[in-house]
């Protein structure tokens, strides 16, 4: 991985932030030189306006990504192949969080809401 040129101190090619507001300054400062910020979230709230001007030092990029933008059906069944291989191939792992059964919905639903889970939530339906 690159290092940042000023600092010469490494950081991670690409960061995916969901989170916003309490995580942007952070997610830009981690990334290394020609690093990939894709924000498709924002759950504490929107992030700051970008400014320009800080990219510059390490050549940053910064885009935006929502699920609801159209997308093409050739690349969905693409997506769809990829994931499916990863996950059959054990290259992508999900984490489960929370397990319960379909009339504990509700208290299910509480601690997504309250941020109490990590991983993903599962119903069992009978």
């Amino acid at each position: 991985m690159p290092a940042a040129p000023s600092s010469g101190r490494a950081g991670v090619e690409a960061v995916l932030d969901s989170v916003g507001a309490s995580t942007w300054a952070s997610s830009l400062e981690s990334l290394a030189a020609f690093g990939h910020l894709v924000a498709y979230g924002s759950a504490s709230g929107p992030p700051a306006a970008v400014e320009v001007e800080t990219l510059y030092a390490k050549s940053l990029k910064v885009s935006a990504y929502w699920l609801r933008t159209p997308h093409p059906a050739a690349l969905q069944r693409r997506a769809r192949e990829a994931l499916g291989s990863a996950l059959a191939g054990g290259q992508l792992r999900v984490k489960l969080g929370l397990v319960v059964g379909l009339e504990e919905a509700a208290q299910a639903h509480q601690r997504l809401e309250s941020r109490a889970t990590v991983g993903k939530v599962v119903l069992r339906v009978p």
